[in-house]
């Protein structure tokens, strides 16, 4: 995601070598939090609070089978690129691997509208970053969109947003077509000691509706610590 379709580690490894860019002023942190509706449990010490109704949603720690499906395909294009092969088998497991950060997905089989939420937690001695590397992390996370595969007319903003419970946070907006559909992505690439913090929705645009909900949840999500 992206890695849509990125692994997180190569985000770390990118936003660490990022050239210094101006990025957007922070906005006023709220006195109080959104309402809260739902706590959905992330890590065993922080939970993220929704102020929407989640009704269609399917809420689960396991990564559902159309968006494993759709990862093995990358995949499958990937070696393609490369004059290479692999068993079914082996690429599920590549595509498994890809996604085991994640410890949330929130989506709609029928549309096929999906949400990955990642805490990565810093390594024991790492510093926590500054307001320009998790603004580097957003930055590089829409421009190495551009480079995945199958990926074309890329169009990105990057913007401060606030999320109560969080030191610093960006969002992402992009819409781009992936194998020549149209797709729309957002996310929320933030930072909330010790933890990175990762919301990405992905919209194949067959139902209006999803994207109304997701711009909500990630408009007005909370970190809520236990």
């Amino acid at each position: 995601m992206p890695r849509v379709l990125l692994s997180i580690s190569l985000l770390f490894f990118l936003a660490a070598c990022a050239v210094s860019q101006p990025f957007p002023p922070a906005q006023m942190q709220a006195t109080t939090p959104p309402p809260v509706t739902r706590m959905l449990p992330v890590m065993d010490d922080v939970a993220i609070g929704v102020s929407q109704s989640l009704d269609g949603w399917i809420i689960n720690s396991e990564v559902p089978d159309f968006l494993l499906e759709e990862f093995v395909h990358h995949i499958e294009h990937e070696l393609a690129d490369k004059g290479q092969a692999r068993t079914r088998d082996e690429m599920i497991a590549v595509a498994r691997k890809r996604v085991a950060a994640n410890e949330l997905y929130i989506y709609k089989p029928q549309s096929r509208a999906w949400v990955a939420v990642d805490f990565s937690a810093l390594h024991e001695g790492e510093k926590a970053p500054g307001r320009q590397a998790v603004y580097n992390s957003a930055r590089f996370a829409a421009e190495s969109l551009a480079g995945e595969e199958g990926v074309m007319d890329v169009q990105h903003t990057v913007s401060s947003v606030v999320v109560y419970g969080a030191d610093v946070a960006f969002r992402l907006d992009a819409t781009f077509t992936l194998h020549g559909e149209p797709r729309k992505f957002s996310g929320i690439i933030g930072f909330a000691n010790p933890y990175w913090i990762y919301v990405y929705y992905t919209d194949e645009l067959k139902d209006p509706a999803d994207y109304m909900v997701m711009d909500k949840l990630l408009a007005t999500m909370t970190l809520r610590r236990k």
